[in-house]
């Protein structure tokens, strides 16, 4: 009796503990937008990121391109192009503005082979097989339909230049450059900043410019630097320290206690170095500027728009992250042949996993 009893006890225990996971990672459900979060990432933009407008190398390659930044909505995208002539050594540049592709269709992010090979399953396992019929693997799976959503090359059909300088004037030496700054808040406004020059000579002036996705006006604020300047010799008049000084701004992003400013600092130059001097807000409805201080704390910059990271968790090296402005690799359907072949025994057909 006592035997029976510990048998019953040792089949209790047994009974609960919970079956050991299986080896193979579940399928995904078959969504679009599932699908997505394990291919692409967003974080918040930083703001005029270092790197995010490398133009080390853009005369030898004679074009260069800025991150993508997508608006807080995640429903358009922004990137800035450079480039270089060789013949007058002018730089011209761009800003275009892209609407985000639609989610992929199911024909479109499964490999071809591997779609076949899911049909095919389907036909010969019709109810056997569910994770073919309610989900997906990850290696049957393009990353590129994905990406591309994100990708303005691959949405140029779209585009809308929204902002450009030196394609309408050839001038020898003449040096743009436009980069995107951020989103407002609502994602109405584009904050972007000009820096206009004389090649190997130096800038002339850094000013701020907002496109009005709503208004679809363009607004240069090409008064802003002198203000600035003009105001703060008021405050604080140039010393013996800077008997000629060499100054500029820097369009630093949105406000984030009140969105429709913008945060300006003022610098100057001491040799090869910049030293800040002051920290303005320009405020876009009235365009009065306000003295912030000599410092700031950076969380008063606000984070409006979004990084866009891809992620290839079926690489054949094992998963892989690739960060904004690297290149992207060009997929093959190599799925469909690495997939398990069914195999016979004694005339009934084995699916291997």
């Amino acid at each position: 009796m006592k035997r029976i009893h510990a048998l019953a006890a040792l089949i209790t225990l047994l009974l609960a503990i919970p079956p050991a996971q299986a080896e193979n990672p579940q399928p995904v459900q078959n969504n679009p937008q599932t699908l997505e979060t394990y291919f692409v990432q967003f974080t918040p933009n930083f703001p005029l990121k270092p790197g995010s407008l490398n133009l080390f190398h853009y005369e030898t390659e004679k074009a260069a391109k800025g991150f993508t930044i997508l608006s807080p909505d995640k429903k358009w995208m922004t990137a800035s192009e450079v480039f270089f002539l060789p013949t007058n050594r002018q730089t011209l540049s761009r800003v275009g503005l892209y609407p985000v592709g639609p989610p992929p269709a199911e024909d479109q992010y499964i490999y071809p082979k591997a779609n076949a090979y899911r049909h095919r399953d389907q036909e010969r396992h019709p109810g056997k097989l569910s994770e073919i019929q309610n989900g997906v693997d990850l290696k049957d799976v393009n990353p590129q339909a994905f990406w591309a959503r994100y990708q303005p090359e691959k949405q140029i059909a779209n585009r809308k230049i929204i902002y450009d300088a030196g394609f309408k004037r050839h001038e020898d030496y003449r040096f743009d450059t436009i980069q995107p700054v951020d989103w407002s808040a609502d994602g109405t406004k584009l904050l972007m900043v000009h820096r206009p020059g004389v090649h190997h000579l130096g800038i002339y002036r850094t000013y701020p410019v907002i496109y009005d996705l709503t208004a679809q006006e363009l607004i240069r604020y090409t008064f802003l630097p002198e203000q600035i300047w003009q105001e703060h010799q008021t405050k604080i008049p140039v010393t013996s320290r800077y008997p000629e000084p060499l100054w500029d701004i820097r369009p630093l992003g949105w406000r984030k206690d009140k969105p429709q400013e913008l945060v300006v600092k003022l610098v100057v130059f001491q040799g090869q170095s910049e030293e800040s001097v002051g920290f303005w807000s320009v405020d876009t409805a009235t365009h009065q500027q306000t003295w912030l201080g000599d410092m700031i704390t950076p969380d008063i910059i606000a984070k409006n728009g979004w990084l866009v990271t891809f992620k290839d968790p079926a690489a054949p090296e094992g998963p892989k992250v690739y960060v904004p402005g690297e290149k992207l690799p060009e997929k093959t359907d190599t799925a469909a042949r690495d997939r398990p072949k069914p195999a016979k025994r004694n005339g009934i057909l084995f699916w291997h996993k």
